[in-house]
């Protein structure tokens, strides 16, 4: 019965739990892949271990400060949820978070990775995410993990390998790569 009443309440709610591969397709359609660097894979991870992809997400941090929606983005910096002092670097209210249409968290996101800290602003993807295998994030969702930023990292690599080579031949980079 218990189960049935919070179903049920989830339900009336109205919040949008997204299906992983849904929200890839979704991040990627919105301009994420390779966005200031970071992967699709990146956000995905990170919205998992944030929100487990619910909008609705809601999480009071022991600062006083919350942390709304899919991205868990805070009150402190991001956006005004009317209960104290806020830098509202979003402009906008954190209410504006927790709804289905998820393109002002998006933004709001992006926003986000603008400043020096990026990516790293979020701790879940600290912890989570970096320097882990990100690719079954994106694992039957029929997107590349390799594609957007680090197609575009290895060509431009490849190209400075190359001047590299073309100016000094004697010297084997890829050896000095592996073995510094």
């Amino acid at each position: 019965m218990r189960c049935l009443v919070f179903l049920l309440l989830v339900a009336l709610s109205g919040a949008k739990v997204f299906e992983r591969c849904e929200w890839a397709r979704l991040l990627k359609r919105s301009g994420m892949d390779g966005y200031r660097g970071n992967s699709l894979a990146d956000w995905v991870c990170l919205s998992q271990w944030e929100s487990h992809y619910n909008t609705q997400t809601t999480n009071l941090n022991t600062d006083g400060t919350t942390d709304y929606g899919i991205f868990q983005i805070n009150s402190r910096w991001w956006c005004d949820n009317g209960q104290g002092i806020t830098e509202n670097a979003c402009g906008i209210k954190c209410s504006e978070l927790l709804t289905d249409d998820v393109t002002v968290a998006i933004e709001c996101a992006k926003r986000v990775v603008r400043d020096p800290n990026g990516i790293r602003a979020w701790v879940a993807w600290v912890h989570r995410c970096e320097g882990h295998d990100l690719s079954p994030y994106l694992e039957g969702c029929g997107l590349s993990p390799t594609s957007g930023t680090f197609r575009a990292k290895t060509t431009y690599l490849l190209f400075i390998k190359s001047i590299f080579q073309s100016h000094f031949p004697s010297v084997n980079l890829t050896e000095m790569i592996i073995n510094p």
